[in-house]
């Protein structure tokens, strides 16, 4: 160790000039280089996640918004932060379902609704379910979601169609979450499941229209 020290001793005005000469093309590399912070201009425009990157865009105005921090707020500002963001997921789902209702496809007298959209498991829950409330009677509505690059299926069948076309829902879930590589269930009514594989989602959707034998 000791003859290295006396080497660099003897030798730092050498060192020390090219130590300076790699400095200039590490300035000039770092200077050209252009740095892009937005991933979303990685993805493809025509991917589920990014379809509804551009709906909450264009309606909401708050695209990529998944987590709000907040430090040193009084509680009762938290909880009313808590309901805005509560009434905002309310409204996201309600117009969601209005915009599927009105796109459902009739089919043998079976109002079917069908989608792969970016929302939580809890939002997909709640959107099937008021999508019952408006089409209460022959409906088959199958959801997939993809929040967070989870994949998750919800089914939900009107009472007449467990009763008159002898559906379950819960059987109809579990088969098709082999295209997710996951598995769920359910009511006969109303179902959930969820996988690995985000790849298949929209094979999974199909899939339970197919089980439907409509």
């Amino acid at each position: 160790m000791k003859k290295i020290a006396q080497g660099i001793v003897r030798l730092r005005k050498l060192i020390l000039t090219v130590a300076v000469l790699l400095l200039i093309p590490s300035a000039i590399g770092a200077i050209a280089t252009r740095i892009n912070y937005d991933i979303l201009t990685y993805l493809p425009q025509d991917l589920d996640s990014m379809i509804g990157e551009v709906a909450l865009e264009d309606d909401f105005h708050l695209a990529s918004t998944g987590m709000i921090t907040v430090e040193g707020l009084p509680t009762n500002e938290l909880i009313a932060m808590k309901k805005d963001i509560e009434a905002f997921r309310a409204q996201a789902v309600e117009r969601m379902a209005k915009t599927l209702v009105e796109k459902a496809e009739v089919v043998n007298g079976v109002n079917v609704i069908k989608a792969v959209i970016p929302f939580e498991p809890s939002a997909a829950k709640d959107l099937v379910f008021k999508i019952r409330e408006a089409l209460p009677e022959n409906l088959l509505c199958v959801i997939g979601s993809t929040a967070n690059e989870k994949p998750m299926l919800s089914v939900m069948l009107s009472d007449d169609m467990v009763s008159s076309h002898d559906l379950n829902a819960g059987k109809m879930v579990r088969e098709a979450a082999r295209l997710i590589q996951g598995g769920g269930g359910g009511q006969p009514h109303y179902a959930q499941a969820g996988g690995k594989n985000l790849d298949g989602i929209s094979a999974a959707v199909d899939k339970v229209i197919e089980l439907a034998n409509l």
